[in-house]
């Protein structure tokens, strides 16, 4: 004869033994106690929550025959008919193999109005309802309102937005929630106490957060371990069968990602690739941890950080290492890399992982750099004007006060600063020339190095605006130039996709946005034009401007008055006192 399953054996049989479900069990006995039974009950949640099992205990306790407070008893003839599943006053139906309304006419509503044969109430439970046709919720619906006195329905779904609202309308709803991993760890612990059998409390804590709140999940999942061999389960032993992470590579990948190290990120990656783990299964796990640090960060409290205290302290040193906004877009990428693991590229399949490492890494790494950059266009923006050569010849002698003595056409000259001067300004004669070629197209370059220093926070304010614009900027298209206020995106005009995409950059909503993004992650108001690479061409450089200096002023005929020196011209341009120092 065949074991019997574990999650057979410990599903629950009195509303003492459900799990993690008190606020229901408690309206439940309520109602028993004051003889409040509906003639209908709706139970939705996650599966493995104890619907099922939750129901079957109500239909005991209807039909049990110890005091109110008692039940269910499971003593009395009626609970053990129920347990041994001969009662046949208790009609469980699976409504995904009973889904016509032939078949809901059959089994309920010909028979419904026949009186119970032995106990107190005949139970209908139908199982997964929300596979049930339209016409059998219609047919269903006058007998669900106002079933016979002696006939309770109780209702099962694990999708509640498929089931009618007029059906949910006619009973009583219960939202079964998934179960914490404490209260299912301590109830693996009872298990393993009364199977008389060792676990590691690491190995149960892995199984509680594999199962994700199911705990019909996490019995058979013990159940397995305990045919796996050995005394004691020990999380090594988890991890092996399950595919799983050790929580303490999971916790040195995070710390490379705080430190901004990629390397020892990518060292992580490439450990645990060849160890054979499944890498979306990594990916769901650095997500789910990072969340813990955010919520962590952010203040959250036991109900939402479900781990171990031990854990929680070292958590929480990680999470003083990085900023809230890193942590978001760490999230993000690693969320966005489980997603692409599902194309499962051939030959590298991490490489979605290690794309998520590297930019994780280097999030906040590059802002002394991009500080550095803007300080530098900032610098560049600013007019320079040139010294004419006859202006280099002057050189300072000697300082006083606030003085200075220069040699200028041979003869000594004090030029005195202005009573408001603070300080001299630079010594440069002649007009402003126009910034050169060079510079424009250095600062241009400076521009595109800046957006693709800046490409996380534009994939953030993508995501948060129009998503669909990421991957529309991944299909053949790419950033060529920023020219002035224009940026220039350039596609493969051989390719259908790139075409398809370079024509939905430019309709009007798309268009709007990804300039938008642009001019707030650059700064200023830019505009966007998208044409094919092979037409694009730079635009060609202005011819160098040549300052020339100044041109004295050409002498009245007969003038004996000597020709002004330009430093000296310079200085009383700025407002300078210029005397001539007696040779005597």
């Amino acid at each position: 004869m065949a074991a019997q399953a574990l999650y057979r054996k410990w599903r629950s049989q009195t509303f003492d033994e459900l799990i993690g479900q008190e606020p229901i069990m408690q309206t439940l006995r309520n109602a028993l106690r004051d003889g409040r039974v509906a003639h209908a009950y709706l139970f939705t949640g996650p599966r493995g929550t104890g619907k099922t099992s939750t129901a079957r205990i109500l239909a005991k306790a209807v039909n049990c025959e110890a005091a109110p407070a008692e039940r269910p008893c499971n003593q009395c003839r009626m609970c053990r008919a129920i347990n041994e599943d001969r009662l046949l006053d208790l009609i469980e139906i699976d409504a995904a193999s009973h889904t016509g309304v032939d078949n809901m006419r059959e089994t309920v509503i010909d028979r419904v109005n026949f009186r119970p044969g032995e106990a107190r109430y005949k139970i209908y439970i139908i199982d997964e309802v929300h596979m049930l046709s339209t016409s059998s919720f219609n047919a269903l619906l006058k007998t669900l309102e106002e079933p016979p006195a002696h006939v309770i329905f109780i209702l099962a779904t694990t999708d509640v937005q498929k089931v009618p609202a007029t059906v949910i309308s006619r009973c009583q709803r219960f939202d079964f929630r998934r179960i914490p991993q404490r209260e299912m760890v301590r109830h693996l612990q009872a298990i393993c106490q009364a199977e008389e059998r060792q676990a590691e409390l690491e190995a149960l804590n892995a199984i509680a957060r594999y199962a994700t709140g199911c705990m019909r999940d996490a019995i058979s999942l013990l159940d397995q371990l305990m045919a796996y061999g050995g005394e004691t389960i020990t999380a090594q032993q988890v991890e092996s069968m399950l595919g799983t992470v050790p929580s303490a590579a999971i916790a040195r990948l995070v710390n490379a990602l705080a430190a901004h190290d990629p390397a020892a990120g990518l060292g992580v990656i490439g450990d645990l690739s060849t160890t054979g783990v499944e890498l979306r299964e990594l990916a769901r796990q650095t997500v789910d941890y990072l969340r813990a640090l955010l919520l962590i960060q952010m203040g959250g409290n036991d109900t939402l950080i479900d781990l171990p205290a031990e854990m929680l302290r070292d958590m929480a040193q990680q999470a003083r290492r990085f900023e809230p906004a890193s942590l978001l877009r760490a999230i993000r990428l690693f969320n966005q890399a489980a997603v692409d693991l599902r194309g499962n590229l051939q030959g590298v399949p991490q490489l979605a992982l290690e794309l998520a490492v590297v930019e994780a890494a280097l999030d906040g790494a590059d802002k002394p750099l991009a500080a550095n950059i803007s300080e530098q266009a900032a610098s560049a923006a600013t007019p320079v004007r040139a010294i004419p050569a006859s202006a280099a010849a002057p050189v300072l002698t000697r300082t006083a006060g606030e003085s200075q003595v220069v040699e200028a056409a041979g003869r000594p000259i004090v030029i005195e600063r202005p009573a408001a001067t603070t300080s001299m300004p630079p010594t440069s004669v002649g007009p402003t020339p126009s910034p050169s070629a060079s510079d424009a197209q250095a600062s241009e370059v400076d521009k595109l190095g800046l957006l693709r220093q800046n490409w996380a926070r534009v994939k953030e304010l993508l995501q948060d605006r129009r998503r669909m614009l990421l991957g529309i900027l991944t299909g053949g298209v790419r950033f060529l130039a920023i020219e002035q206020s224009e940026v220039i995106i350039g596609y493969d005009g051989s390719k259908k996709e790139a075409q398809y995409n370079a024509r939905r950059l430019l309709e009007p909503e798309n268009k709007a946005t990804l300039e938008s993004v642009l001019s707030d992650v650059l700064g200023g108001s830019y505009r966007i034009t998208v044409l094919a690479e092979d037409q694009y061409q730079a635009r060609p450089r202005p011819a160098p401007v040549t300052v020339q200096p100044p041109t004295p002023a050409p002498q009245p005929p007969g003038s004996s008055q000597p020709m002004e020196d330009p430093v000296v011209a310079y200085a009383r341009e700025l407002g300078a006192v210029v005397r001539e120092l007696s040779t005597d």
